[in-house]
């Protein structure tokens, strides 16, 4: 069972491999981390498309998830405390173990480093992808890399060529410190009895809605009114287009899920101060966060940012899109980024449509 050390007090990481593509050196390394309640086997439906894009693929299991260590009792406490700081502290912790696992992955699996062409076009190197709120920890690795160990921070520098924000999740990026009202959100509905909102919740997350064409021209009016196809009276909705979960079959989603998941860490995650969040995202794109004086460093200034959303996804998805694409538009970014619209997806586009996913991502990252 592969697992990377990722401290000296005996975390881990679960993770799988789908080896290197036959032949093909060099080639990228897509290394994956998962949202809430699902581990890294939503992602196994790319499986299949990776060699022929020239990627690797390593799917990986977060703490508390199948394999990978949970969370102490402590530690979910502090990210529930209502101390900035120390909320700052542990989520600076997270990411310096998301350094210290790409660190095992390049010397355990003897990835290829990060070539760039006279033309400046790369090859090879590594690429971070986040689905949803691990968002969180992908920007966390970016805006607290300049206190990370130099053997990390200069060997993560040969390699890291893009972080993926995929599927945005609202709270990380877009609204502080509530829901805009009007707006539908089951997991923050009182009217939901809490036991179900889980179900509520994961339904409408894996729906499918009109499209939005353009992130610039999004407005709260026309979101509001937005209904996913499903629920829309006098429409005959393509099979394709129910939400995932109901597509999926019972053995499917026990292979994916872990159900305990949502009632420990990822309810104590939720309770992270929104504003530090959203200060750690600014950092990573190199900009001032609230409480900076001076606009912070930028290490690993080869790594770009790469915003991919899902033009069908629910609303707060597409709240934060527009957010972080006008962040990274801003004369105030100093990373450089690029912008994809995937159209007529949702936000597991990485299940209903794996093939035209992974094509999206090699030809971007």
């Amino acid at each position: 069972m592969p697992l990377a050390p990722v401290d000296d007090k005996g975390i881990a990481l679960y993770y799988e491999d789908c080896g290197p593509p036959n032949g093909a050196t060099p080639y990228t390394t897509l290394v994956v981390l998962h949202g809430p309640m699902y581990h890294g086997g939503i992602f196994s439906r790319m499986i299949p498309y990776a060699e022929q894009n020239n990627l690797r693929l390593i799917l990986v299991n977060l703490r508390d998830y199948k394999n990978s260590t949970p969370y102490s009792a402590e530690e979910l406490a502090k990210f529930s405390n209502f101390d900035k700081n120390v909320q700052a502290y542990v989520v600076r912790e997270q990411g310096l173990q998301i350094a210290i696992l790409l660190a095992h992955l390049i010397d355990t699996l003897n990835l290829p480093p990060l070539v760039v062409s006279s033309d400046n076009k790369t090859d090879g190197g590594i690429s971070l992808l986040a689905w949803g709120f691990s968002i969180y920890l992908a920007s966390a690795l970016l805006a607290y890399a300049s206190s990370f160990p130099a053997t990390i921070r200069e060997k993560i520098d040969r390699y890291l060529k893009s972080v993926v924000f995929y599927s945005l999740n609202a709270p990380t990026v877009a609204f502080s410190p509530n829901p805009p009202k009007g707006l539908h959100f089951p997991l923050y509905d009182q009217n939901i009895p809490f036991e179900q909102r889980k179900a509520a919740w994961e339904r409408w997350l894996s729906s499918y809605f009109p499209p939005v064409h353009n992130l610039a021209s999004v407005s709260l009016n026309a979101l509001a009114n937005r209904v996913a196809l499903h629920d829309t009276e006098g429409v005959d909705v393509d099979p394709a287009k129910r939400p995932t979960i109901d597509k999926m079959t019972e053995e499917e989603l026990r292979s994916v899920e872990n159900d305990n998941v949502f009632e420990n860490a990822a309810l104590s995650l939720a309770q992270l101060d929104l504003s530090n969040l959203h200060s750690h995202v600014r950092r990573a794109l190199g900009m001032k966060g609230e409480t900076d004086d001076l606009t912070p460093s930028l290490i690993w200034p080869r790594c770009k940012i790469v915003l991919a959303w899902s033009d069908m996804a629910q609303v707060d998805t597409i709240l934060a899109s527009a957010r972080l694409e006008k962040m990274i538009l801003s004369s105030d970014c100093h990373r450089d980024g690029t912008i994809v619209k995937i159209e007529g997806a949702n936000n597991f586009v990485h299940w209903d449509e794996p093939e035209k996913l992974v094509r999206v991502l090699a030809e971007n990252i």
